[in-house]
Parts: structure tokens; C-alpha cells; sequence
């Protein structure tokens, strides 16, 4: 007995050494799984949600937007798309106002890796169609003032650029969103001073037209429905 344990000693040295020398064998059977972003047709409906920025606070921003694509390879996708836009908007400290508008886009879309997952960068350019607008009327917020109305709409050029993370067909990003709000304001009143006693009075008479970009973040919700089987 007292033999066997120098025996079993050497046995073990000897085969822990053989196992350090013997070369390790790679998994050769391990193969990354691909995108199985094929050349095709797709849509892809997509969700945004967003808080406007702080000139115009309390707002809330919600939009439907669905994208018709063609997949060129794995890496990328160009398409264009159409949407419904919605907005509550509060300025001149006035109750909320809800206006709409239809945005037209081109969309280039650029896939960081040929994998189930990935990044992706979005880039989308195109304009709104006004559906409504916004009337205020500010004849009380002026003395000896005939009318004073201000209209407020969307409508212009429109800018997404997008970072998000794709799984299968589902994705989720972060939008830097570009719109334009038109302005416009027409008014009339008198303002009236004196000088040594005598009254004078300066007539204002305008229309003023300009318009607002707004830049805001939103939040996307998007599928990818693949018109040609994978």
C-alpha cells in the first residue's frame, strides 16, 4: 500500500504534463448565424414617440410612419416612405392645439454587421403636408388693437437620422428628428403717445411669415415584413 501511493503520485504528474502538452483542438463546428438579409422587397411600419423641444414645453409629438424598401444584400436597404404625424403643441401659453401632418421621405438604411443582430444607421430626408392648423387669437394682449391672429401649422423639409439595434425582423432606435413649423401673424392696431401735449398716433399694419425648425429626439418601434421568402 505504502508502493502504491508514490505510483499513483508519478501516474498523475505524468498525465497532467502530457495533457499541458498536447495541443488544444479549435471548434471548427462553431458558425456565426447570418443575417438572412436577402436582395428583395420589404415594408417596414415603424413607431416614434417624442417630447418636442423646450421653446415649445408640454408638448408631446406621436408618429405612424411605414417605410417600402428594397434590400440590397445584407448591408443595406433604400426605399421611401409615407406617413401621419401628430403633435400637441403649446405656445403663447395657450390651451393645446393638435396638428397633423403627412410626411413624405426618401430612407437609406446601413446594417453594421451581416448577423441575426446588428446596429444600423437610418438617414431619411423629405417634406410634411400640412393637415390642420393652429388659430390664436391676441387682440386682448394688445391695447387699442383691431385684431391680432396668429396661425401656426407643419409644413416643409423634414430630417431623421437614426441609431438603433436590429434583432430578426424587430427593431428598436433612437431618432434625431427635424421639422419645420410655419408661423404666420396678422394684426392692426394703433399705439398712441403724446408730446407736449399733442396726441400722435403710430398705426401698425402687418403680416409676419416665418418658419421653425425643431430639432427633438424620439424613440422608434419598427418590423421588417419581407416581401420575398429567406
Amino acid at each position: 500500500m505504502k508502493r502504491f501511493f508514490p505510483l499513483f503520485f508519478l501516474l498523475v504528474l505524468t498525465t497532467s504534463s502530457f495533457a499541458q502538452d498536447e495541443p488544444q483542438k479549435e471548434d471548427t463546428n462553431f458558425t456565426p448565424v447570418k443575417s438572412g438579409r436577402d436582395d428583395g422587397f420589404l415594408i417596414r411600419p415603424q413607431l416614434s414617440f417624442s417630447t418636442l423641444s423646450e421653446n415649445y414645453s408640454n408638448s408631446f409629438m406621436a408618429e405612424a410612419q411605414c417605410t417600402f424598401a428594397y434590400q440590397l444584400g445584407p448591408r443595406m436597404s433604400i426605399g421611401c416612405g409615407t406617413g401621419f404625424l401628430g403633435s400637441s403643441v403649446v405656445v403663447w401659453g395657450k390651451p393645446d392645439h393638435i396638428l397633423f401632418s403627412i410626411p413624405i421621405f426618401l430612407d437609406v438604411r446601413y446594417y453594421i454587421l451581416d448577423r441575426l443582430w446588428t446596429p444600423y444607421l437610418e438617414l431619411r430626408g423629405g417634406f410634411n403636408l400640412k393637415l390642420n392648423e393652429s388659430y390664436y387669437d391676441l387682440k386682448s394682449e394688445f391695447q387699442n388693437c383691431t385684431y391680432y391672429d396668429v396661425f401656426q401649422y407643419f409644413k416643409g423639409s423634414m430630417m431623421d437620422f437614426s441609431v438603433g439595434v436590429q434583432y430578426k425582423n424587430i427593431d428598436c432606435g433612437l431618432s434625431l428628428k427635424n421639422v419645420t413649423m410655419v408661423h404666420y401673424e396678422d394684426y392692426y392696431y394703433t399705439d398712441h403717445y403724446e408730446i407736449d401735449g399733442v396726441g400722435y398716433d403710430n398705426i401698425y399694419d402687418s403680416d409676419r411669415y416665418y418658419r421653425d425648425p425643431i430639432w427633438f429626439f424620439a424613440i422608434n418601434f419598427a418590423y421588417n415584413f419581407p416581401l420575398k421568402g429567406k
